[in-house]
């Protein structure tokens, strides 16, 4: 744990630093915010939402990406990552896509500023691959670890189980680049970003929908 993340902050149900408590102006460590929660793996709705059902995937662990997590949790992530994708579809019918921005695992630069690894979930009907154009991808096929080598890189999953990689080799890529994507393909561009737009009546309608 580290005591400064919001994200352990809310895993733990503890802390001044629990971001989302703040923002929906609940006590800290209150926890009304955990939608689901597994041994290794906890489910919250996210600060900026772009749609209903936006959700965050976190890992109790605290480490920069999902690549960095230990091999003894990859299969505990699958089975995570599978149980967010049946309840979403079951929830709001919808195809559900999902993608991380990863922090390398060395460097000073931390991405969304935010050094805790979290997995996005987003249930729309809509097509990103214009966007994703843009750089060179991998398909994945076994360990993300093993691909990204400790590097940044961007994760996208598609509604149909493609799993694709772009690790950031020659190239920075800019904050919040699938929030920006995922946006776009929303018609709601001009709210990408999540610190100037925290969509709270969004957040507070996808908490409602898991009640």
């Amino acid at each position: 744990m580290n005591e400064t993340c919001c994200l352990c902050s809310q895993i733990t149900k503890d802390g001044e630093a629990d971001l989302l408590a703040n923002v929906l102006a609940q006590p800290p460590g209150a926890g009304q915010h955990i939608v689901r929660e597994w041994p290794d793996f906890v489910l919250f709705p996210s600060i900026g939402a772009l749609t209903v059902g936006r959700v965050i995937l976190c890992p109790r662990l605290h480490v920069r990406s999902m690549s960095d997590l230990p091999e003894v949790l990859e299969q505990s992530l699958i089975h995570a990552m599978q149980a967010v994708r049946d309840l979403l579809s079951n929830n709001f019918g919808l195809q559900i896509h999902a993608f991380e921005h990863g922090n390398s695992t060395a460097g000073p630069r931390v991405v969304c500023t935010v050094d805790h690894a979290h997995l996005h979930f987003i249930p729309a009907d809509v097509n990103v691959d214009r966007h994703l154009s843009k750089y060179q991808w991998t398909a994945v096929s076994g360990s993300l670890r093993d691909i990204t080598k400790g590097r940044e890189y961007l994760f996208y999953e598609s509604p149909s189980g493609e799993r694709l990689v772009t690790t950031g080799d020659r190239v920075t890529f800019p904050s919040q680049y699938l929030r920006r994507a995922f946006a776009d393909a929303l018609g709601v561009g001009d709210r990408w970003n999540w610190r100037e737009d925290p969509a709270v009546d969004v957040t507070r309608r996808t908490l409602s929908s898991f009640m």
